[in-house]
């Protein structure tokens, strides 16, 4: 519904915001229970609220868009009509907690899409329908989903303002093959350089579908999925307008990605922190988003994730901050949760599971977090970037890793295959020297009969 600031139902001090993404409502998440349990004082959605474009066959070479055909209208608003008929959904709705949200390709209409997707316009009009957006709303006829929302919870008490700012990085997003593409279009871009030099918000919350920090070239190759490095200049352009109006309190929430993960940059101009949560009702250790895929392939896809995350120097994300280690992530099913100590002026980033889990959890004194400035020159990870041949061996290894085992499965069960043949060919052998002996004493028996006999043994023997 469209939000209205609402007095926080944790406590006079504290408020607590829940987000989410990648979400199919006809797998029906069992998270619901435990969004509503945690009372929240906002529920945001991340993008990939529902999965519109509809899967084809898997194709070693698929072509752009992979192996989706792009969605209908009438098939986006009958997926977004049962998602707003979930019981669980419902008992949010009924909770009278404000709801904003942003989309990404799947619930915009089309894997990977931009704004060549052919019924942009349609599926804009069915999202602001989902969202509870007013029917005069200026944001119903503009192009993209893109908004803001500014939240005092307060209740008269000053330093407890939170904006919410909801990029959208798909209407007017360019084909990455477009030489110095865009994600936000010009028009996003004037708008968002007015919103962050206007705001007066104790914190800034950046809603972004896809990661922003996030790192996973090898060699200046893409590797993994998109993220804002596909277009990394625009990436450097949000970072210098952060910079230049002294955003405070800057935090990127994403989703997209099926898993979960906390990530930390530092420059000499401060800190930005990125919360990521994806996958309500499907990630890579559960299930994948392919119809009809086996347990055995989500075994492996789970297993080939694990291996990546635990041996690849991903950048940006962080170990436990008080222990220097236990890497912040989680594939399992996820929402996540920020709660801000307005008193202690702390904000804790959780990640929450099934039966409300705490999967991960980091806390941040406010004050930490934002850059001031313009000086960028050193931004990047806390520990500092990895180097070319640490990356490239920690590939290499993984690949190692993830197809050994196969490898040799399938080497072992040939070897097998081999001695089994072996010995039913050393029983042949066996049984025809006796017969020949037996038939050697039989003088009257004719050649061409014991021929017969004889194709007729190994046939028979070669088949038990």
């Amino acid at each position: 519904m469209f939000p209205q600031p609402a007095p926080s139902s944790t406590s006079s001090s504290k408020t607590r915001i829940l987000f989410g993404s990648c979400n199919k409502p006809e797998w029906h998440t069992s998270l619901w229970g435990p969004i509503v349990a945690r009372k929240p004082d906002l529920w945001i959605w991340g993008g990939d609220n529902i999965y519109g474009d509809i899967p084809q066959a898997m194709k070693l070479f698929p072509k752009p868009h992979h192996d989706f055909l792009p969605g209908t209208p009438t098939r986006l608003r009958h997926l977004y009509n049962m998602q707003l008929a979930d019981r669980g959904y419902q008992e949010l709705l009924n909770a009278s907690v404000p709801i904003v949200g942003t989309w990404d390709d799947h619930d915009y209409g089309w894997d990977n899409s931009d704004k060549t997707y052919p019924y942009r316009e349609e599926s804009q009009a069915a999202f602001m329908d989902f969202i509870g957006e007013p029917a005069g709303s200026p944001r119903r006829t503009q192009k993209g989903v893109y908004t803001s929302h500014m939240f005092d919870f307060g209740n008269g008490i000053p330093g407890r303002k939170v904006l919410v700012i909801l990029l959208d990085l798909r209407y007017n997003k360019d084909p990455y093959t477009t030489p110095n593409g865009d994600f936000l279009g010009e028009e996003q871009w004037n708008w968002l350089d007015k919103t962050l030099r206007e705001s007066n918000a104790d914190v800034n919350l950046l809603v972004s579908s896809l990661q922003f920090l996030a790192d996973r070239r090898i060699l200046g190759h893409n590797v993994a999925g998109e993220n804002w490095y596909r277009f990394e200049d625009k990436r450097t352009k949000f970072l210098h307008l952060l910079g230049r109006y002294n955003v405070s309190a800057p935090i990127f929430l994403s989703g997209d990605v099926h898993f979960a993960e906390l990530s930390l940059a530092t420059s000499e101009a401060g800190q930005i922190l990125e919360v990521t949560s994806s996958g309500m009702t499907h990630s890579w250790g559960t299930r994948q988003p392919i119809e009809g895929s086996s347990k055995f392939s989500n075994v492996l896809e789970a297993f080939g994730m694990h291996t990546a995350m635990e041996i690849m120097p991903w950048d940006y994300q962080i170990n436990d901050r008080k222990t220097g280690r236990g890497q912040q992530y989680s594939l399992d099913y996820n929402f996540g949760e920020l709660e801000f100590d307005w008193e202690n002026r702390t904000v804790t980033t959780n990640i929450r599971g099934p039966e409300n889990a705490l999967l991960l959890t980091q806390s941040f004194p406010l004050n930490e977090l934002g850059l001031i400035g313009e000086r960028l020159g050193d931004f990047g990870p806390v520990g500092g970037a990895p180097s070319d041949v640490l990356v490239v061996s920690s590939a290499l290894f993984l690949l190692s890793c993830v197809l050994l085992p196969p490898v040799l499965l399938c080497l072992l069960a040939l070897r097998l295959c081999n001695g089994l043949r072996r010995r039913k060919l050393q029983r042949v052998e066996c049984c025809l020297l006796a017969h020949d002996e037996s038939m050697s004493e039989e003088d009257s028996y004719s050649s061409s009969s014991a021929s017969e006999d004889r194709e007729a043994l190994v046939d028979r023997k070669l088949q038990e």
